[in-house]
């Protein structure tokens, strides 16, 4: 019986003990927004988007997308005053949300968007 706890005992200590998961710093959480971002805008400038018979309901969620990042980079940037870095993401965030709203504004209306009764296909 003894044999058999020191046997129990041994087994769990040598059992892999898992690392801690690691903490998110505010520099990988800038990098991975402006790439989701970077992405959304690629699909929207892409040749399917904004063609001529424009499929506005993804077109209006990319838009969308796309401000959204750029308001979680922005509000990343608030928390991080001192990170150049993070604040020049931030406006490039905000620019690239402006050219979306205007990419889509000159063939949709998008529902969501603050002024729009309602949305053209």
């Amino acid at each position: 019986m003894r044999a058999l706890l020191l046997l129990l005992a041994l087994t769990g200590c040598a059992a892999p003990a898992s690392a801690p998961p690691k903490a998110s710093q505010p520099e990988e959480d800038l990098a991975q927004l402006s790439r989701a971002l970077e992405q959304a805008e690629r699909e929207l400038e892409g040749p399917t988007a904004m063609a001529q018979q424009a499929d506005c309901g993804h077109a209006c969620e990319l838009e969308h997308r796309i401000c959204e990042l750029a308001e979680r980079i922005c509000a990343l940037a608030e928390r991080h005053p001192d990170d150049a870095d993070a604040k020049d993401r931030c406006n490039d965030g905000r620019l690239r949300c402006e050219r979306a709203h205007a990419r889509v504004r000159a063939q949709c209306t998008c529902l969501d968007r603050p002024g729009s009764p309602a949305r053209s296909y």
